[in-house]
């Protein structure tokens, strides 16, 4: 355990960049594969659609614990369960073959991996 301030502090602080590169993971996924003139819109979008449910849960989910999950977190867990059911479709549709960048971007300059 820890019992001075300032370890944990420094604990704190190895959680939060560690927390800090899983979230930016995704958009160094996405800048790879967009066209470099229309990244930031692409972006832009891309985090609309990450932030607005996360806005939508805390502003209504509270509501929803209090008064129809009685407090119970492994209830809201399944009811989170539940509500991905109607995404399925959706992930079915994502396994198609993939493009490569040039088919997808002709006038880009393909972008290499050195090191």
């Amino acid at each position: 355990m820890i019992h001075q301030k300032y370890l944990l502090l420094l604990s704190m602080t190895g959680v939060g960049i560690a927390w800090a590169s899983t979230l930016s993971m995704p958009y160094a996924m996405l800048a790879g594969a967009l066209p470099p003139r229309k990244v930031g819109v692409y972006m832009g979008i891309f985090n609309f659609f990450i932030v607005t449910p996360e806005i939508l849960a805390s502003v209504g989910f509270g509501w929803i614990m209090s008064h129809l999950l009685g407090n119970n977190r492994l209830a809201a867990v399944v009811c989170a369960a539940e509500c991905s059911w109607p995404s399925r479709p959706c992930w079915r549709s994502g396994s198609r073959r993939r493009e490569t960048q040039e088919e997808r971007f002709p006038s880009a300059p393909l972008r290499r991996h050195t090191g």
